[in-house]
């Protein structure tokens, strides 16, 4: 498994062995951003803990759920 740790929250292979997933992100990339889809990910627990408190740089205004962030756009609340 070459190159840059390769990582997708609706991806099941990662599902079902993840652990050796984020130490190959914790490793390489503390702070992964997805080309394709525009969204980062922190990686080890000292970011998270230092960056949980930046929402300024660090939020999804589209929520937490990856199909409706990767969405064009929101359907209209009602």
């Amino acid at each position: 498994m070459g190159g840059q740790p390769y990582f997708h929250p609706s991806d099941f292979e990662i599902d079902d062995a993840p652990y050796p997933v984020w130490q190959r992100m914790r490793d390489a990339l503390p702070l992964y951003h997805h080309e394709k889809y525009g969204f980062c990910a922190l990686s080890r627990s000292e970011g998270v803990a230092r960056d949980l408190t930046s929402c300024d740089d660090y939020r999804s205004g589209k929520g937490t759920i990856i199909e409706v962030i990767l969405k064009a756009s929101l359907p209209a609340r009602s």
